[in-house]
């Protein structure tokens, strides 16, 4: 009974955090500029790796955001891109 309750906490704390993640990625709101375009390589678990796709976003009111993104949608855009994310919704468009 005690590992079962240790799991199901476990698994209540985890989608708790990611509500939160996924709320405050969907709050946020910007325009600006795509200054730099990559990707990096993870090590997984038994041995494999994955990749991570990353812009940094010089907004509008001059600071510099990196954002992570899907790579159907990182691919879609190229340095010098105009880039609006618009609150409410979870991914960046071309602008």
């Amino acid at each position: 009974m005690v590992s079962f309750l240790t799991i199901a906490g476990t698994l209540v704390l985890c989608g708790v955090i990611v509500w939160f993640v996924i709320v405050n990625t969907k709050k946020q709101a910007y325009t600006g500029v795509v200054a730099r375009k990559y990707s990096r390589d993870h090590d997984g678990a038994d041995d494999n790796t994955y990749t991570t796709y990353h812009l940094v976003v010089k907004t509008d009111d001059g600071q510099e955001k990196t954002v992570s993104l899907s790579k159907k949608t990182w691919e879609s855009f190229a340095e010098g891109d105009k880039i609006i994310k618009v609150s409410g919704k979870f991914n960046p468009t071309k602008g």
